[in-house]
């Protein structure tokens, strides 16, 4: 299971495969989100293929983040997906958010 909790930020270059947890990203089964995600939130959970649920805690926001393209990209054993408390007022990149998903 990722566990993410907490605030911060990340460069500007980001993409999926720096994020700390892309290496191991096979084993996780689940994802537990309590966090401000950052501003490009690009490809964030990309490829989580065995990933069989996300949770959002009460400190999850989206509220800052302009980017969420490809961000649940190939997360192929998801079930269901409750995404109906992001504030996606910013957004301004959200293609293929549930591409291959």
């Amino acid at each position: 299971m990722l566990h993410i909790i907490g605030t911060g930020s990340t460069d500007n270059d980001a993409s999926y495969t720096t994020w700390g947890w892309y290496p191991y990203r096979e084993q996780i089964v689940g994802v537990e989100a309590d966090c401000i995600m950052p501003t490009d939130s690009e490809g964030f959970f990309y490829s989580l293929s065995n990933a069989e649920y996300f949770n959002f805690g009460s400190n999850f926001s989206t509220a800052k983040t302009s980017s969420i393209y490809q961000m649940f990209k190939h997360c192929s054993n998801v079930a269901e997906l409750d995404v109906s408390g992001w504030d996606t007022a910013s957004v301004n990149s959200m293609a293929e958010v549930f591409y291959f998903s």
